[in-house]
Formats: structure tokens, C-alpha cells, sequence
């Protein structure tokens, strides 16, 4: 029996490595604790905010690349702006800057992140846009840090930390 469990365990454990991976998904975590996650659909999401000095409406929109599970800010979107953006625009290279309606938008060259971190702010009222989804960081977590990322994993992984 033992070298029937000897022989048997390596292969099960072997099997299951060769699992396919699951697809990529988009995960809000704090402090090792999931508080959101969702299959990699669409290939955007956004985060809104009040901006803490001058109160205006802040977009910023993220692209996702699945296949490389990363992230990159595409677009912000503001309201108003405070003293010096303006400058900062014309002088850095790769911005796109214009103003659409009632808010001023920059388009970012890309940069591709592992991750981006916020602090949901109760008076900034944080809230990530994903999937046709509002999820309230500044409400349901107010003044934690939580971190957006796309990650795989394999079948096995999510039957092991259930």
C-alpha cells in the first residue's frame, strides 16, 4: 500500500501542475485580504475620486494586457486642475493634453505596472469601475490601502486556497 501511495502521490502532484492556467484576473487586495476580484473581461478599468486639494472629479483610466498581467494608466480625466499642470503638460514629452466638455484629459505614453495602489479615501469616495461594476473603496474601506492587480493562476491554486 505504501509504494502504491509512493508511486501515486508524485504522479497526482505532477498532473496537477500540468493543469491549464485559469483566466487572468483583476484583483483589489489590502493587507493580504481580497476585497474584490473578477475574470479579466474587458481590457479597461477605471478609478474615480474627489481630488483631496481642490475637490474637483478625477478619472483615471487604466488599461489591462492579460497576457502579461499588467496594468498601465491610459487617462486621467479632471475636472479642474491646480496651478502648474499646465506647465508640467507642455514641457514632458509623450502627453497628449486637451480639454473635452468639462473635463481637462491627459493620455499617458504607456508604462506598464505589476500593480497600482491607492488609499480609499471616505471623503475622496474611491470607487473602481470594472465590468459594468461600482465597487465603493472610500465607503466600504475608508483610509485603507488597496491594491489593483492581474493575476493566473492555475486551477489546482484555487481549489488549494478556498
Amino acid at each position: 500500500m505504501c509504494v502504491l501511495l509512493a508511486c501515486l502521490v508524485p504522479a497526482l502532484l505532477a498532473g496537477a501542475l500540468m493543469l491549464p492556467l485559469l483566466p487572468p484576473s483583476l484583483v483589489a487586495s489590502s493587507g493580504g485580504r481580497v476585497l474584490y476580484a473578477k475574470f479579466v473581461g474587458d481590457r479597461q478599468l477605471e478609478v474615480s475620486f474627489r481630488h483631496s486639494i481642490n475637490k474637483g472629479y478625477v478619472r483615471e483610466i487604466y488599461r489591462i494586457d492579460p497576457e502579461t498581467c499588467r496594468l498601465t494608466l491610459e487617462q486621467g480625466r479632471f475636472q479642474s486642475f491646480g496651478a502648474g499642470m499646465i506647465d508640467t503638460v507642455q514641457t514632458s514629452e509623450g502627453l497628449n493634453f486637451r480639454q473635452e466638455g468639462d473635463y481637462y484629459v491627459l493620455d499617458f505614453p504607456p508604462d506598464w505596472q505589476e500593480a497600482v495602489s491607492y488609499i480609499g479615501g471616505d471623503i475622496a469616495g474611491h470607487v473602481l469601475h470594472y465590468g459594468g461594476e461600482e465597487i465603493p473603496f472610500g465607503t466600504h474601506y475608508p483610509r485603507q490601502p488597496f491594491t489593483l492587480k492581474v493575476v493566473r493562476r492555475r486551477n489546482l491554486e484555487c481549489l488549494i486556497t478556498r
